[in-house]
């Protein structure tokens, strides 16, 4: 399997209602300076918008370099009972640039959401999490790591992983 999050959102806990307007305003603050180091953001497909208001926030990589995979999607809160998604979701990113972005939103919906938001990840905490997915000095954005980027942008973060089953996704 390549390298992969999986993440699972309780969108119907009240609690993830309240903190929406929050968290995807965190996750717009992240794709601006994810893109701010080079790095493209496209949407779903690899091409196209990346917010939509009614669905959530839906990205993938650059599909015109090769940079795109799976795509990311954090759903808005469901309003009518509980969607159809599955239980468990992923993002296969295969280290690709846009990896960072997934990757910090998803640490930001967890540190914001502990009991709402579980997160894996094939990604060790303190390498890949702490240094880069796709480490390269060729790469844009590469020597920036997930860790790095929440501490930047909200502030000091704890150093313990927050890694609900480390081997989850392997």
């Amino acid at each position: 399997m390549g390298y992969t999050h999986a993440f699972e959102i309780n969108d119907t806990d009240p609690a993830y209602a309240a903190a929406w307007p929050g968290l995807a305003t965190d996750a717009r603050q992240i794709l601006t300076a994810v893109r701010a180091l080079g790095i493209v953001i496209a949407g779903p497909l690899g091409t196209g918008d990346v917010v939509d208001d009614d669905d959530g926030i839906r990205f993938n990589g650059d599909a015109e370099t090769d940079d795109d995979c799976e795509t990311f999607w954090l759903p808005t809160p469901a309003t009518t009972g509980p969607r159809t998604l599955p239980p468990r979701s992923y993002c296969k990113t295969n280290r690709n640039p846009y990896d960072l972005a997934v990757a910090g939103i998803l640490l930001r919906a967890r540190l914001l959401l502990p009991g709402v938001v579980q997160l894996h990840s094939n990604g060790s905490w303190d390498e890949e999490w702490a240094r880069g997915a796709y480490p390269h000095p060729s790469i844009p954005g590469s020597d920036v790591a997930p860790r790095q980027l929440i501490t930047d942008l909200f502030g000091p973060i704890p150093d313990v992983s927050p890694f609900d089953e480390p081997d989850y996704c392997f």
